[in-house]
């Protein structure tokens, strides 16, 4: 009876063997990506997540994940995650519901659906699984399913979903947020367990090199939170765009500093809340969190 207990200890670790742990282990996302502006077209963002703790919700354990957007106002911003057996499901706080957001068991020909946050859209998505196999990253033998999605244009589209990682060239959740993005590509992916994964799109995982930090080092922002004004001090000697957009990536203000190393805005007309500052030059460009109260 002893031996019989012993294998079946075995086949169930074997089981467990089979699938990787989602969210744990430090996990870590980079994404550069595309966000669509009405006012002035497309412009470049960047979108960082990592695995900040776990949590209970409905009996169900649970991994909330954080995510950082820029420019937007993404910064901070918590998301619940539920795994088990190879099934991502994420939880709607509108609807207080969990819905399926991967499914690392779907067989090519199987599809299964997803409805986004209803601030963005209430169309119901359907992820068709083309194709499915395994991917050998850092030595760790990973599962993948090819997807396509129908019946909302705000989703996928054609991708390869990875355990743990999830879609290699798309971002991981499906503009479910005002300020994710429109689309994005998967820039590093990190844990403990696997290390560090680079899909080499860009030299560098973050979204900003040195040398951009340390052109805009000496900028001096004050007061903010603000009211009726904001100043900026030691500007770059040229002719810097000034504006700030509002958490929907729609600019609000724009202004010149026509060569003045110091410019006052007047912020009088704008509503309290959360905006993002942007000051560009010819060839530099840099971002702050703004706060209107």
């Amino acid at each position: 009876m002893r031996i019989i207990a012993f294998i079946g200890i075995l086949f169930l670790l074997s089981l467990h063997s089979n699938g990787q742990d989602w969210f744990e282990g430090k996990a870590q996302w980079h994404y550069g990506s595309i966000k669509f502006d009405p006012v002035s077209g497309y412009y470049n963002s960047y979108c960082h997540m990592n695995a900040l703790r776990d949590t209970v919700v409905q009996g169900k354990d649970c991994y909330i994940l954080t995510k950082n957007c820029y420019p937007c106002d993404c910064l901070g911003l918590e998301v619940i995650l539920h795994e088990e057996n190879g099934v991502v499901q994420i939880f709607h706080n509108d609807s207080l519901e969990f819905d399926t957001l991967f499914n690392m068991n779907i067989n090519p020909g199987e599809s299964w659906s997803f409805t986004p946050n209803e601030s963005i859209s209430s169309d119901t998505v359907k992820v068709n699984v083309t194709g499915n196999g395994q991917k050998i990253i850092n030595g760790d033998t990973l599962k993948y399913i090819v997807v396509n999605t129908t019946g909302n244009n705000w989703f996928w589209g054609v991708d390869t979903i990875v355990e743990k990682i999830g879609p290699l060239h798309a971002y991981f959740f499906p503009q479910y947020f005002a300020c994710d993005p429109l689309n994005g590509n998967l820039r590093c992916y990190s844990d403990d367990s696997l290390g560090l994964f680079e899909t080499g799109i860009v030299p560098y995982c973050t979204y900003e090199d040195v040398g951009i930090n340390e052109f805009w080092s000496n900028l001096n922002i004050y007061p903010n939170p603000a009211q009726d004004y904001l100043i900026i001090e030691n500007l770059p000697m040229e002719n810097c765009r000034i504006s700030i957009r509002n958490v929907l990536g729609q600019e609000v203000y724009a202004s010149y500093s026509l060569g003045l190393s110091e410019k006052t805005l007047n912020t009088s007309n704008l509503k309290a809340g959360i905006y993002v500052l942007e000051v560009q030059t010819a060839n530099s460009e840099f971002s702050r969190r703004l706060v209107i109260e």
